[in-house]
């Protein structure tokens, strides 16, 4: 069986809203940290 890591990402947006980022190598952002959402994906704001 080969295991493999999956690195979810939740944003709260400025509504209030919460969007879910799933990436397979460890994202370039830290917890509580401001990011820019680009279409389906992260980047530091």
């Amino acid at each position: 069986m080969h295991k493999t890591t999956t690195y979810q990402v939740q944003v709260r947006m400025n509504d209030g809203s919460v969007r879910s980022f799933n990436y397979e190598a460890a994202p370039a952002v830290s917890v509580g940290e401001r990011v820019r959402v680009s279409g389906d994906s992260l980047t530091p704001a």
